[in-house]
């Protein structure tokens, strides 16, 4: 049935969450209680379920969906919205903390978005972690001064085996008990094999204050999101794009970006995947809107194709650590006294399935 296949339904949700407020579902109402299943399964996966609603508001579309739906998803905005007031008060407190202290920063991604609060961000936006650069010379100072005023570092088995020997381009997490989010403190912005793609130095330089917070410009902030899911988060090589991030780089798309999304191998590739759901966005990397397509469409080859993610990924991290095996003593020491540990997360690695 047409209506229960995953590439028409994102194709559906595609429709109401549209920047483009004349965009709506062609179909008023649909009568299938499994549509709607899968609908806030997807929604949920894709992080937009607050904005999905905030769509169906916007757009006077409500007598499109069920009531007990439109009740649910009314419950999951609220307490979105209740989640990214909380944050920016804990923004604030993280704010004047960097301030007073003279640090050289900007704040990344959906905290940055959620400052601009542009198109309703403050209550459609579902934000995890608070992202800041630092500069490089001020990390270890903000670590420090954010420990004695509260925060403590999130500790795991994976980093204090071999984390502090690998190149990260950001800190352990911070958390406090008294605010909501956990805070990571960035050096750099892309995986160290690209990290000379973006620079930290031109988000510290063309930066501006939106209530006393520094925000990178909006050209910086676009980029910072495509690059982001294409190289820290794989997208180049998984070919998966959620939801949140389509209208994360759409919301700070604009005219002045079209010469690089044209020219841009992880913009057009992006604009590849978006050209699928959203009306009105086109690109001439037609391999990545086809592989997507088969993706959605083939369960098998999905499958396959995920198992080839899974061993792509899983060679990046033994180049890594064979590099740590040749050139650190320390590591070395580590492995020999943890050896049953590297089992036990292969064992992991492979099982876990949100991978």
């Amino acid at each position: 049935m047409k209506s229960l296949n995953k590439k028409y339904i994102l194709e559906y949700i595609a429709t109401i969450v549209h920047p483009d407020d004349s965009v709506k579902p062609s179909t008023s109402f649909i009568d299938n209680n499994h549509f709607w299943e899968i609908f806030v399964r997807l929604g949920s996966e894709h992080l937009i379920l607050p904005a999905i609603y905030g769509a169906i508001v916007r757009k006077k579309i409500k007598s499109y969906f069920p009531s007990d739906l439109l009740e649910y998803l009314t419950k999951i905005y609220k307490i979105n919205t209740n989640r990214n007031i909380e944050i920016l008060k804990q923004i604030s407190f993280v704010v004047n903390i960097l301030n007073s202290n003279h640090i050289e920063y900007v704040f990344l991604k959906g905290s940055a978005a959620l400052i601009y609060n542009e198109k309703e961000i403050l209550n459609e936006r579902m934000i995890g972690d608070i992202d800041i650069l630092i500069s490089k010379k001020d990390i270890e100072k903000t670590n420090k001064i954010l420990i004695s005023k509260g925060f403590f570092t999130s500790k795991n088995n994976e980093f204090s085996f071999a984390g502090d020997l690998i190149h990260h381009r950001h800190l352990n997490r911070l958390n406090h008990n008294d605010y909501i989010a956990s805070i990571e403190l960035h050096s750099n912005l892309l995986k160290k094999k690209y990290d000379y793609k973006l620079l930290p130095s031109i988000f510290l330089f063309d930066k501006f204050k939106i209530n006393n917070v520094w925000v990178p410009s909006r050209f910086n902030l676009y980029k910072h999101f495509i690059f982001s899911w294409f190289y820290n988060d794989n997208g180049k090589i998984t070919n998966y794009l959620q939801f949140k991030t389509i209208l994360d780089i759409l919301s700070f798309a604009s005219e002045k970006n079209n010469i690089f999304s044209e020219k841009n191998i992880a913009a057009k590739s992006f604009y590849g995947i978006v050209s699928i759901f959203f009306k009105g966005y086109k690109s001439k990397l037609f391999f990545r809107k086809n592989l997507h397509i088969i993706q959605l469409n083939s369960k098998y080859f999905n499958a396959m194709y995920r198992f080839y993610v899974k061993c792509y990924e899983l060679i990046e991290i033994i180049n890594v650590r064979l590099t740590l095996l040749i050139n650190s003593k320390i590591f070395r020491e580590r492995l020999w006294i943890n050896h049953k540990y590297i089992l036990i997360k292969l064992k992991n690695y492979w099982s876990d399935k949100s991978s």
